[in-house]
C-alpha cells in the first residue's frame, strides 16, 4: 500500500480549517485539563500547610499546659470516662 503524503497546501482548504479547529479545540482541552491538575495540586498544598499549622498549634498548647488545654470542653459535654461513671453508678 502506499503512503499518501500531501503537503498542507495541497490539501482541501475546508479540511485543513476542520483539522485547524480539531487542534486549537485539543489545545484548549489540555490547557483547561492543566488548570484544573493545578489547582487541585494548590489545593492539596494548602491543606497540607493548614494541617502542619494546626499540629504545631496543638502542640505548643500542649506544651504549654498540658491536654487540657488542647480541646476545650463544654460544661454539657460528656466524655467516655464521665459515661462509664454513671453506668456503673
Amino acid at each position: 500500500m502506499k503512503e499518501l503524503h500531501l503537503e498542507r497546501n495541497e490539501i482541501d482548504p475546508i479540511v485543513v480549517k476542520d483539522m485547524d479547529e480539531a487542534s486549537d479545540q485539543s489545545q484548549s482541552q489540555r490547557n483547561r485539563e492543566r488548570g484544573r491538575l493545578t489547582r487541585v495540586r494548590n489545593k492539596q498544598e494548602e491543606d497540607a500547610d493548614l494541617k502542619e499549622t494546626r499540629e504545631e498549634e496543638e502542640y505548643e498548647t500542649w506544651k504549654e499546659g498540658g491536654e487540657e488545654n488542647m480541646k476545650p470542653r463544654r460544661a454539657e459535654e460528656k466524655t467516655d470516662d464521665d459515661v462509664l461513671k454513671s453506668s456503673s453508678e
